[in-house]
């Protein structure tokens, strides 16, 4: 039979197996007591202080870059440097714009005929600007894609039954009369054309004009929506109705009713055609009735994205 001290000293011994046991264990486990978390793809993001991992991300299509460049219409250039944050933005096609973004556009002409009728005549003619000489052919290439599908679509929206109003005697003659570039820089290209459809035939006197615009990002070469450009249009059209406008061209008239369409409207998304110069924003009335512009600098808290931003 065993003494009290024996037990005693088999106790110890027990115990002193069973503590290092447990050391052993976790110092085999987690790195040294740091505490690990992965993630799965589509279950979540990590939790604070934990391991973090990059990649490469694409640029989406309405991201916006600062290019602090200033632009007339025709052969154009500049002279400004990119930002500090646009120098990291990559592009899908693995290229960007360089610093100084010089460029030129010549406008592209492009006449159809859409059949006819006895002595009545349907013609579609397309303009739109090809941009040049900027020193990324690849974004180039897409933006003047870009360009012309818009102009087609633009048509195809306006003028959708010419083989009907041909069989009721009626000839439709579509015409874009003229289309430039308005701004190019700060990674924004703003684009106006302006047309017109007129009538022959048995609809003869039912012409109407028209203006359409567009933005487009110069880093991706893809279109920007007008929900990408504005922050607050309500606050927009009050101070296009408050007076803080300049009417630039076309007759008065309209512009209360053009305002209470468009603040509900806005509710949907839907915008009216509006285009950014180097200091201003214009809005057109529908119909090419009238312009309306304000300065960038009165304007700017109302706006995500702009030539002064």
């Amino acid at each position: 039979m065993k003494t009290k001290s024996e037990i005693i000293r088999i106790i110890a011994l027990l115990l002193t197996a069973v503590i290092c046991g447990f050391t052993f264990a976790s110092c085999g486990l987690g790195g040294g007591g740091r505490t690990v978390h992965t993630i799965i793809a589509g279950t979540g993001t990590q939790d604070p202080d934990t391991v973090q991992t990059t990649e490469d991300v694409t640029v989406p299509e309405d991201t916006t870059v600062p290019e602090d460049t200033s632009v007339e219409t025709d052969v154009q250039s500049s002279d400004s440097a990119l930002t500090e944050s646009s120098e990291a933005i990559t592009t899908t096609g693995d290229e960007t714009l360089p610093p100084v973004a010089d460029y030129e556009y010549e406008v592209i002409t492009s006449s159809s005929d859409l059949g006819s009728n006895g002595g009545v005549k349907s013609t579609k003619t397309l303009r739109y600007p090809k941009i040049g000489r900027t020193g990324s052919e690849t974004i180039e290439n897409k933006i003047n894609t870009l360009l012309a599908n818009i102009a087609e679509a633009k048509f195809s929206v306006r003028v959708t039954n010419v083989a009907e109003l041909l069989a009721d005697g009626t000839g439709v003659q579509y015409e874009v009369t003229k289309s430039e570039v308005k701004y190019l820089g700060n990674n924004i290209l703003s684009v106006r054309s302006e047309g017109r459809v007129a009538y022959s035939g048995n609809g003869a006197g039912k012409d109407e004009k028209f203006i359409y615009c567009n933005f487009v990002n110069l880093s991706t070469g893809k279109e920007l929506k007008s929900k990408d450009i504005y922050s607050d249009f309500g606050a927009i059209l009050d101070m296009l109705g408050s007076g803080a406008f300049t009417k630039i061209s076309g007759e008065d008239g309209g512009l209360d009713e053009f305002i209470r369409e468009y603040r509900a409207n806005m509710v949907y998304n839907v915008f009216p055609e509006a285009y950014f110069t180097a200091d201003s924003l214009v809005i057109a009335l529908d119909g090419a009735s009238a312009e309306y512009a304000i300065s960038l600098d009165k304007v700017n808290a109302c706006l995500a994205v702009s030539p002064t931003k």
